[in-house]
């Protein structure tokens, strides 16, 4: 069985949505919902951000913490080279990395339960979840550390493995007001 850790990536500020990963949704930061779903799965978590806030809530929760690199921080930055960071600091690195997007409060906990079992078990270079339509959804993100490590151009993903998902990801406020009837429902 391989190792997987468990990533959580976060801004402070948004540019569609201000604020949206510490937005109260359902009584909470809209980031915790998922956060709690990853530290539910056994593995070892670790939730990065540029915000000091987010960072110190995620600590309460029980994950490691990662400050960004300067570097890192603003809206065009993609997330493989955030990720590839994250890895460079952990003391030991894991065959597998999971991530889950914190703006996607309505991905069933069975969706990252498949993921954490492909990841484990299979050899795969990377996962990614997609809609029925088999558009990217990327609420679920998976890759070897050796896919990872040596991604090349962040912005062409090439998936070995989908998973369909419909769950939400909020960028906009009526994405906002959307996933909350769709919480309410589930």
């Amino acid at each position: 069985m391989k190792t997987v850790a468990a990533f959580m990536i976060a801004k402070g500020e948004s540019l569609r949505l201000p604020g949206k990963n510490a937005r109260a949704f359902h009584g909470r930061p809209l980031f915790e919902w998922n956060l709690q779903k990853l530290l539910h799965l056994g593995v070892p978590v670790c939730f990065d951000s540029d915000d000091e806030a987010l960072l110190q809530r995620a600590a309460a929760l029980g994950a490691s913490t990662h400050r960004r690199a300067p570097g890192l921080c603003g809206h065009a930055v993609p997330s493989v080279p955030i990720f590839q960071d994250m890895v460079r600091g952990l003391a030991e690195a894991p065959d597998a990395i999971l991530n889950l997007q914190a703006n996607s409060p309505t991905c069933a906990p069975a969706v990252l339960e498949q993921s954490l079992a492909i990841a484990r078990h299979v050899a795969f270079g990377e996962l990614l979840t997609v809609y029925p339509d088999r558009r990217n959804n990327g609420s679920v993100w998976c890759f070897s550390y050796e896919r990872l490590m040596n991604y090349g151009d962040p912005y062409t993903h090439r998936p070995d493995i989908l998973i369909v998902d419909d769950s939400l990801d909020i960028h906009t406020i009526d994405d906002f007001h959307e996933a909350e009837k769709r919480f309410r429902s589930a």
